[in-house]
C-alpha cells in the first residue's frame, strides 16, 4: 500500500521536499490506521514526530507560516 502511495507522490511531485513529507504522512497514518484497527490505540511516538515534523514544515515557502501552524498545535494538540 505504501508502495502505491510513493509512486503516486514521485509522479504528483517529483523529487523533493514535498514528496517525503507527503510519504512520511502517508506511512504515518497508514501505521495509525493499522495499529488502531488491530490495538485500539494510537502510538505517542508517531503523533509527536508528526507534531515535530508539521512545525518545521511549516517554515517551508509555500508552508501555511508558523503561526497558523501554532495556533493548529493549540487547537487540535490540547
Amino acid at each position: 500500500m505504501n508502495a502505491v502511495f510513493y509512486v503516486y507522490f514521485y509522479w504528483q511531485f517529483g523529487w523533493g521536499y514535498q514528496f517525503l513529507v507527503f510519504s512520511y504522512l502517508a506511512s504515518a497514518l497508514l501505521a495509525i490506521f493499522l495499529i488502531d484497527l488491530d490495538f485500539q490505540i494510537i502510538p505517542d511516538a508517531i503523533t509527536l514526530s508528526g507534531i515535530v515534523i508539521g512545525l518545521a514544515i511549516s517554515f517551508f515557502p509555500g508552508g501555511i507560516g508558523i503561526v497558523k501552524s501554532l495556533i493548529g498545535l493549540l487547537v487540535g494538540g490540547g
